[in-house]
């Protein structure tokens, strides 16, 4: 590997990493929705629009910048498009200049992460992890600053940048051993007491975005994670004690550790095109001999990716054998596929300096072609329709909640209860906002299932109403327990909606019956009893919307990704009620039967 030391001025091949950048932007700006969201992303965007804090711990850095871009946008969902542009625009200057004494393998390690899938897909549907690969590609930079040229001014950005991260996204704490053996290897040559000082005050001063805390908090807004008035409050959200709230964090049966290790294989394979993977393990043994003592670039990347792997094989309690788990998962994964990209290029300068100059061209080449077909499959501009479908769906519930607001938990909420279990939910985060905004009700995201998480202190004092101090969790599965919640909901007069179910399995049980609502179900309590011709031409409605969704998706030039099975697929055919409805009406069932079949090769065809 090259080193800082040797680095010039930044010159033609920094031009053309910018060009790139830019060609980058204003494709992911054509491809992007700007109503579309996944996972996280709606939650940030009612943080962005008003002054809620999101689900733990927080993130109030990139709620602050948000809420800077959303001066000029005036769109939250833009808004958070244009912080990740920024991000991914810092960390490749910071990757830029860790390979600035080799100007040809910095381009490539800047191609190289702009080609990365998961990368450009949390750019389209905005999550926190490009700001998170900001905070770390900024991080071995000053360290590896540090480790050559021994000055103390490094060590104050290198606790900023652990500050920032506090404020952050939390991956970074996995490069905590790493950066203490490197920050302690280099005290021992310069100042003990000058060191740690510079790094306390660098690390005390990123903190001031946790501010943001407090000042949401006085504004009382609306919809928020939790309210920070106290020290204990704040704690609450910084170290996710909210999460596994009433010991529902524990899978019914622990997770292999072997299915996790293959996850993590499989996404940063289909990430960084198999390329990135092989390469970067293949460069490894050769990166950390290349010098001793141990460059710190090398320590950092190949340290924290050990850890990484072992952390969340042994930790990690996704249901990883549902889609909603393995989706929940491979975010993660942006982290060691940024990590890969140090060996990587080590191992491109060694075959350029071993064979021929033209490997920096090959591997430039190749990771344009990459990054141009991955944007291309990540094309979102054809969800207009599955837009559209979730837009009505809000509109339904909306239309059959009725007014009732409650007056046992919160007297400015509906009492009704949404429950998004799969992934079509959250492509509608524009419209949650809307309705949330115009309509207010308790919302359990596909957080609750997976992490335990309540999306909002409205959901978790509910909770705590419905179930009473004298339940007992002992033994009993997430799935469990949200049953008996909604159960007690029904008994108190609560109504109960799941939009886009994608297992219903759990919602067979024999004190409870359902109703479709448009797109989604109904819970209702056993004495409820709901025509055969409503459901029929409900279920009519919805497999017509299925069917523009169909010939859309089938007709896209390159097909779009990811487009939930939940949401082209017929939910409801294993349950009593629609058993008993095709089987009087047979013409609706060969209907059914078609445009699942319809579903199935298609999907099948994406699975290839």
């Amino acid at each position: 590997m090259t080193y800082l030391k040797k680095a010039g001025s930044l010159n033609q091949q920094f031009l053309v990493s910018q060009i790139v950048f830019l060609l980058f932007t204003l494709v992911s700006f054509y491809l992007r929705h700007e109503g579309l969201s996944f996972f996280d992303a709606s939650d940030f965007a009612t943080a962005i629009q008003g002054w809620g804090i999101p689900h733990a711990p927080g993130y109030p850095l990139y709620v602050l910048l948000g809420k800077f871009f959303f001066i000029f946008t005036q769109n939250p969902f833009d808004a958070q498009f244009w912080v990740n542009i920024l991000a991914a625009w810092t960390a490749c200057f910071f990757l830029f200049k860790t390979f600035a004494a080799n100007k040809n393998a910095a381009l490539v390690a800047v191609l190289v992460f702009l080609a990365q899938g998961l990368l450009q897909q949390y750019i389209l549907i905005p999550e926190v992890f490009t700001l998170n690969l900001t905070l770390v590609a900024a991080l071995i930079y000053f360290h590896q600053c540090f480790d050559e040229k021994r000055e103390l001014k490094y060590v104050f950005m290198i606790g900023l940048m652990y500050g920032l991260g506090l404020c952050h996204h939390h991956l970074m704490a996995l490069m905590v051993p790493a950066s203490a053996f490197l920050l302690i290897r280099g005290f021992m040559k310069t100042s003990w007491g000058k060191g740690c000082s510079l790094f306390v005050g660098g690390f005390v001063l990123a903190l001031l975005p946790m501010a943001y805390y407090f000042i949401a908090t006085s504004h009382d807004p609306a919809y928020t994670y939790y309210s920070v008035n106290t020290l204990q409050d704040l704690l609450f959200v910084v170290l996710r004690k909210g999460y596994g709230t009433f010991k529902m964090t524990g899978t019914a049966e622990g997770v292999p550790a072997w299915e996790i290790f293959r996850i993590i294989v499989e996404g940063t394979f289909k990430s960084t095109y198999a390329v990135g993977v092989l390469g970067g393990l293949a460069a490894i043994p050769f990166f950390w001999r290349a010098r001793r003592p141990v460059s710190a670039t090398a320590v950092l990347s190949v340290v924290t990716l050990v850890i990484f792997v072992a952390a969340f094989c042994i930790m990690a309690n996704f249901p990883v054998d549902s889609l909603e788990g393995k989706n929940a998962f491979v975010r993660y994964l942006t982290f060691p596929g940024f990590l890969l990209i140090y060996p990587l290029i080590f191992g491109v300068e060694k075959l350029s300096q071993k064979y021929n100059a033209k490997v920096y061209a090959v591997a430039a080449v190749i990771a344009l072609v990459a990054g141009s077909y991955s944007l291309a499959r990540l094309n979102y501009r054809h969800y207009s329709t599955m837009d559209f479908q979730i837009a009505q769906t809000y509109r339904v519930i909306e239309r059959a909640m009725g007014p009732q607001l409650d007056t046992e938990v919160n007297p400015q909420i509906n009492r009704c209860l949404v429950f998004g279990l799969s992934d079509p939910f959250h492509f509608g985060g524009r419209y949650y906002n809307e309705f949330q905004t115009n309509y207010r009700c308790y919302f359990f995201s596909i957080a609750t299932v997976i992490t335990g998480q309540f999306q909002g202190k409205s959901e978790l004092r509910l909770v705590q109403h419905l179930l009473e101090p004298s339940y007992t969790f002992t033994g009993k599965t997430r799935e469990t327990i949200m049953l008996d919640i909604f159960a007690r909901a029904l008994t108190k007069g609560y109504r109960i909606f799941v939009m886009y179910p994608g297992d219903l399995n759990i919602f067979n049980m024999p004190d409870m019956q359902v109703t479709p609502i448009g797109s989604s179900l109904e819970l209702k309590l056993p004495a409820s009893r709901v025509p055969l011709d409503f459901i029929a031409r409900e279920h009519r409605l919805y497999l017509d919307s299925l069917k523009v969704l169909l010939d859309e998706v089938e007709q896209a030039p390159i097909q779009p990704r990811p487009v939930s099975v939940a949401s082209i697929q017929a939910p409801f055919m294993n349950l009593e009620v629609y058993e008993k409805l095709l089987k009087f009406t047979p013409e609706l069932k060969a209907e059914q039967d078609q445009i699942h079949a319809r579903a199935e090769k298609f999907l099948s065809h994406l699975a290839e």
